[in-house]
């Protein structure tokens, strides 16, 4: 039997854990990235938490609402009711299993990303 290290012992873990839909899957933005792949995240079983600092959106998701074009009030409330939330609460990230970081690219005056 092979000795483990702690570090590979965590990320069999965590690899079980998404294996069998019960990691906790945190989506840093929720603009028109992090929203969509939160929500298909949401349809696999996993419970996802959405994290923004805008507030506004926060508290648009937790009333079923939606403030993307392509993605309807019903579909929010349907990933609500499996589990979706949303928070502006960064606290909360050290309960997450894996963290997906969807943040805009800053660009300077010619749109090209800044170093």
């Amino acid at each position: 039997m092979t000795d483990h290290t702690a570090a590979e012992r965590a990320a069999d873990s965590t690899i079980n854990k998404i294996e069998q839909r019960k990691a906790r899957v945190g989506i840093i933005g929720l603009g028109y990235v992090g929203l969509p792949l939160a929500l298909l995240f949401t349809e696999q079983k996993f419970a996802v938490t959405g994290f923004d600092i805008d507030k506004r959106k926060v508290d648009t998701l937790a009333q079923g609402g939606s403030y993307i074009y392509r993605i309807s009030p019903e579909e929010i409330k349907a990933a609500n009711a499996r589990g979706f939330s949303a928070t502006s609460d960064y606290a909360h990230i050290e309960e997450m299993d894996a963290i997906i970081i969807c943040v805009p690219t800053p660009l300077n005056q010619y749109h090209e990303p800044e170093p």
